[in-house]
């Protein structure tokens, strides 16, 4: 029988979640629904973390590739930096906050991001099909949080380090499989909990 991979366990840095869907999950990319939230935080503050899981990418590179994928893949940066989006409070007309966003020009926050995420269902070798969703606790408590985790919430997420290969980009990298969250400022509000969304590309939703 084939052993199931051992994958590594983290747990991050406390930083501030980002278009979080912790407790329903994201369907607009994928029907099954995607839990995911990006956590930010300053890059100095996260240098021990980054180099962790820096260390975890070359471990994969040197032990699990042969040669030649060693040296033809690309190492796909752990982390990718923040940039200021536009503000589109009080604007509800499209037109409008599209002109926001065409003239808005990004500019570095000074913070890093990184992506954690957990798909709501997976399907088994046998076919069953297992539904999942990430735990979330309150800080102090303890206690589960039932309430939407908007952006601006502080936070810590537990997970594992899944490396992967990418033929078609030639790249290797690391994906964060999101597990349980420990939110120690909660910030939240009515809706789905992702806050605003407007100027999300569905390119980074990958």
């Amino acid at each position: 029988m084939t052993q199931k991979p051992k994958f590594e366990a983290f747990v991050s840095p406390v930083g501030t979640a980002v278009f979080p869907y912790l407790i329903a999950p994201d369907t607009r990319f994928n029907a099954d629904g995607t839990y995911t939230v990006d956590l930010s935080l300053p890059k100095e503050l996260a240098s021990e973390f980054i180099s962790r899981l820096e260390g975890s990418l070359e471990a994969y590179f040197t032990t699990e590739l042969n040669t030649t994928q060693q040296t033809t893949l690309a190492r796909k940066p752990v982390f990718k930096l923040e940039y200021t989006r536009p503000e589109y409070e009080g604007v509800t007309d499209e037109d409008e906050k599209a002109a926001i966003k065409a003239a808005h020009s990004p500019e570095e926050t000074g913070n890093v991001m990184f992506r954690m995420k957990m798909n709501a269902k997976f399907t088994k070798r046998n076919g069953e099909i297992v539904e999942q969703h990430p735990i979330v606790v309150d800080a102090d408590s303890g206690a589960r949080v039932t309430e939407n985790v908007w952006s601006g919430s502080t936070l810590r997420v537990k997970g594992q380090i899944i490396p992967y290969i990418n033929n078609a980009a030639q790249v290797a990298g690391l994906s964060l499989r999101l597990k349980s969250v420990q939110v120690i400022d909660l910030v939240t509000g009515s809706g789905d909990g992702a806050g605003f969304w407007t100027d999300f590309e569905k390119d980074d939703a990958a």
